[in-house]
């Protein structure tokens, strides 16, 4: 079976023993950090086998970009159980915040937004609570986006 198009990176498990069997999604992806491979559901079925599991090929991301995944997921998740404000420039968004609830005393997460013209620069996320911060960003040829870089 060739890999899915989709691909939703998850974050990473220690051992190939730790992906879960239930709760997947077709294209979901994991890093096993004992192997250092990446793996990929890929069923249907949100419930299956650790043989459902399969070896993605090609180069495995690096620690930064895997960083970033991991840290966006937690920020996604938060955004589940959370309040979140934005603030624009003229019509672009520039920060999105999440807090815990809507009296905004404790800030979860910030994410900036950077632009040149009308492209996307930079996407910076940081968690509040220890402050490390990630960042994605994009260079184009002309109006094509050639490359994600990840710090």
């Amino acid at each position: 079976m060739s890999c899915p198009v989709i691909l939703n990176y998850l974050g990473s498990v220690t051992s190939r023993g730790d992906l879960p069997v239930s709760g997947n999604t077709l294209g979901d992806v994991r890093f096993v950090r004992d192997d250092s491979l990446q793996y990929y559901w890929s069923i249907s079925s949100s419930t299956g086998s650790l043989a459902d599991w399969k070896v993605i090929n090609g180069p495995i991301i690096s620690d930064d970009e895997k960083s970033f995944h991991e840290l966006l997921n937690e920020y996604k998740m938060a955004l589940e159980t959370s309040y979140e404000t934005y603030s624009y420039t003229g019509s672009r968004l520039t920060l999105k915040e999440v807090w815990t609830d809507n009296t905004l005393t404790t800030k979860l997460f910030s994410r900036t937004f950077s632009y040149t013209g009308s492209r996307l620069d930079s996407d910076v996320v940081t968690r509040i609570s220890d402050g490390v911060t990630l960042t994605r960003t994009y260079s184009y040829t002309g109006s094509k986006l050639t490359s994600v870089e990840y710090s």
